[in-house]
Parts: structure tokens; sequence; C-alpha cells
């Protein structure tokens, strides 16, 4: 018996030293905290839109925003590496490959998206649907400290809010979903977590989407980063949020139902940059 007591308090011991250890997040968790960031910055509507402000609600409804015959013509900064193009090229692919959407290179079109090699402290950012002229993408390329913008998950997000589309939890219903923890968000950047009614943004019909590629992390823009800021209501509150592998089954359902026309099976969209004029101003 006193063997069997000594055990136990050894066995009591280990448990309270491992349990008072503290919890090392694993390098992937920093880099992609790091990366979140990024898509924070606090001059941008969101975070990570720009050409709004912060009070505008110019919305996804407006059909001048959409893009004429569902192409999305385009052009690859030059200055990205061959391996951070290829990363560039593989969020494209998967937009064509899995909606209407065609994102074809640049030709002569004078409306297309600049896919922008973005340097230290620029971060990711894009404006929401088709603006008119040379519009930017901008994806922050790697740089020891400082995250990147430059990975399959975050590339789709950002070109998503070129073709037309706001985050997730700006959707008119989402308070039926998510609850937002304002005491952990800083007053002037409350206006990110605002949400918008039907006359401006439309979810298609389609169900809530934890899993969207549009919606913000658990922790974005958080004072203590430590503290959640967005989660799920009971009981979702464990639900993963905010991830950025590439579209979920609802933002494609999404996308086509914004552009409904389905593709011609054998059109095919090259990702080989051509002698496309790009200007420099």
């Amino acid at each position: 018996m006193a063997r069997f007591g000594v055990l136990c308090c050894a066995v009591v011991l280990a448990v309270q030293l491992v349990s008072s250890l503290p919890v090392i997040p694993r390098a992937d968790e920093v880099e992609d905290a790091k990366n979140a960031l990024l898509m924070q910055r606090e001059d941008l509507f969101q975070g990570d839109i720009a050409g709004i402000d912060m009070d505008n609600r110019n919305g996804i409804l407006s059909p001048t925003k959409r893009w004429t015959n569902q192409k999305v013509p385009y052009v690859i900064d030059p200055k990205f590496t061959a391996s951070q193009r290829a990363v560039v090229e593989v969020a494209i692919a998967q937009i064509n490959n899995s909606t209407n959407v065609l994102l074809v290179l640049r030709t002569t079109e004078t409306s297309y998206i600049f896919i922008q090699a973005g340097a230290v402290n620029t971060g990711c950012y894009s404006y929401v649907g088709r603006v008119g002229g040379r519009q930017i993408v901008n994806l922050q390329v790697p740089v020891p400290g400082y995250g990147t913008c430059i990975t399959v998950g975050i590339a789709v997000h950002e070109i998503t809010h070129a073709i037309g589309f706001y985050h997730e939890q700006s959707r008119t219903d989402r308070d039926n979903h998510v609850e937002i923890n304002w005491n952990n968000i800083n007053p002037n950047q409350r206006h990110n977590f605002n949400n918008y009614d039907e006359k401006t943004i439309t979810h298609f019909g389609q169900p809530y989407d934890y899993d969207s590629v549009m919606h913000y992390g658990k922790y974005d823009f958080a004072i203590d980063r430590n503290v959640w800021t967005i989660r799920g209501k009971e009981p979702y509150e464990d639900t993963p949020i905010g991830q950025r592998r590439g579209l979920s089954p609802i933002d494609i359902a999404k996308m086509n139902a914004m552009y409904p026309i389905p593709k011609n099976p054998t059109t095919v969209a090259p990702t080989v940059q051509t002698d496309a004029p790009e200007p420099t101003n």
C-alpha cells in the first residue's frame, strides 16, 4: 500500500509538472499567426480591402462590380520569384478549376488585376469586385520575421475579393452564427466587424460558412492575441474559422451564383505570362 501511495503521488506530481509547462506553439502556427497579421492593416477597410472608406457601404450587389463575361484578366508581377509565382498560379488554377469564373492572362483589356509582389509592411490586400482600370492585388513576399502573403489560401482569399466578395462575417445574418468579443478589439478597429444589410451584400441563399476562405480568424484584430475576437455561437464555439487553404464548397457555390454561366469544359486558361504589355505607371 505504501508503495502504491508513493506511485500515486509521483503520478500526480508528474501531471502537475506537465500541466504547468508553457504551451509552445508549433512552428507552422507561429508562421500562420504572422501571416494573418498581414491581412489586418489598420488603414484598410476590414484589414485587407482597398478603395473603400471606413464608413462606406458600397456593396457587392452593384452590377458595375461584376466582371464582364465572367472573365477576370490578370497580370502577375515579374518581380515574383519562380517559386512565388508558382504559388499564385496554383491559387488561380484552384478558382478556374472549381468555379464558373475564368481568370485569364491579360492581353489588351483595360480593366484587369495586377497581382503585385508587395514589399515589407505592405501586407495582403485587394479591391472588391471590378473597379475599372488596373487594380492591385497585393501579396507581400516573404520577409524574415514579417510573415508572407505567398500562400495558396491567402492568394485565393485576395483574388476572391477582386472577383466580388467581402468577408463571410459581413453577412446580414452573421449575428445568428458568431459572437464578437468587442472588449478585445481596439475601438478604432471595431468597424472591421460591421455587418451589412441585404441591400448591400447577399449570401446567395447559402448557409453560414465557418469554413469559408473569406472568414476572419478567431484572433483577428485582437488586443490580447491569446483571447478570441470572433467565434461560433454555442455549440460551435470551438469550430475552426479563418482557414487559408482555399475555397470551401459554399464559397464555390456562392461564386457560381454570382457568375452563373458554366464555362465551356474545353476552356483552358494558361498561366504562362505572354508578351502582354504592362503599364509602368
